[in-house]
């Protein structure tokens, strides 16, 4: 992709807001394309990188990704009802969520 640089996966500063995936058991199911142009449909755990069967070109799984903020009157209906994650602070005042 002209014009977007390769970018180092490793733990360096980020803008805010971002998160970090961790790719072991993360059962993540998404659409790849392929720069070859191969288009594919991926339900998969442990997708720390993806070999495209027709150009054989091995694709590593950033661990980034930006989240975006939903406009206020978007916020009921930007997600499946029940799968918005809620988050909490413990005693600690550290942030944390789990699946329920």
């Amino acid at each position: 992709m002209e014009g977007l640089e390769q970018k180092s996966f490793t733990h360096v500063p980020q803008p805010k807001p971002h998160c970090f995936i961790q790719w072991k058991g993360t059962d993540v199911c998404m659409d790849f394309q392929c720069e070859c142009g191969q288009h594919y449909h991926i339900d998969a755990e442990f997708c720390y990188a993806i070999k495209c069967v027709k150009c054989e070109a091995v694709w590593e799984m950033p661990s980034y990704v930006y989240p975006r903020r939903v406009k206020e009157d978007r916020a009921h209906t930007s997600a499946p009802s029940g799968c918005t994650v809620k988050t909490e602070i413990d005693e600690n005042g550290e942030g944390w969520a789990c699946k329920s």
